[in-house]
């Protein structure tokens, strides 16, 4: 990658932060390398819909499995932007994507 390419990589993304609360039902926990990722269920609005699910990235376990807990979460993301050809009429575009993590307040 030239030196070029690296500055416009680096302008195309924009770093965004929030916390977050909530009450959560652990439902798995992976290691990968030295971070834990545990998938969570928050409960459902009512009877009819489905519950929102989420990962967790964290140093720590947090909880076992099928416990029910709250948590502080920093919500961290950034948008990546992109360059797209339209097939119909050969017209560039620009493009973006949306990344986001939630990672456990430790």
């Amino acid at each position: 990658m030239s030196g070029n390419e690296a500055i416009a990589i680096k302008q195309n993304v924009v770093p965004m932060a929030e916390k977050v609360f909530l009450k959560v039902r652990i439902d798995a926990i992976k290691r990968v390398e030295s971070k834990l990722f545990t998938t969570v269920s928050c409960p459902a609005r009512d009877e009819y819909s489905k519950p929102n699910c989420y990962q967790i990235r964290s140093k720590q376990k947090f909880g076992e499995i099928g416990e029910v807990t709250q948590i502080d979460c920093q919500l961290n993301g950034f948008i990546k932007a992109f360059s797209y050809t339209n097939k119909s009429t050969g017209e560039v575009n620009e493009g973006t994507n949306g990344i986001m993590f939630l990672d456990l307040v430790e």
